[in-house]
């Protein structure tokens, strides 16, 4: 168990950001001390350690960061150019 404001993103130990918000699907801001178990984020990060804002997005949209996070990586190492 981790002790506020330390998380864990993608099982690297990180800590939340001085003034990180974290919104729910509805957009709505929550507090990380109400916060426990595994979620499925869209995060902002100033930092590699560090998160400043976490979203918990509606269901399609994990899916689709995912793919333009593949979508830059390909292209990053190489991939078409346009």
């Amino acid at each position: 168990m981790r002790i506020f404001p330390e998380a864990v993103l993608n099982d690297e130990p990180v800590r939340l950001a001085a003034g990180a918000r974290i919104h729910d699907a509805d957009n709505r801001i929550v507090m990380p001390s109400t916060l426990a178990g595994t979620f499925d984020v869209l995060v902002e990060r100033p930092l590699p350690a560090e998160i400043a804002r976490a979203r918990a997005p509606p269901a399609p949209a994990p899916a689709a960061a995912q793919a333009r996070e593949r979508a830059r990586a390909s292209g990053a190492s190489g991939g078409a150019s346009r």
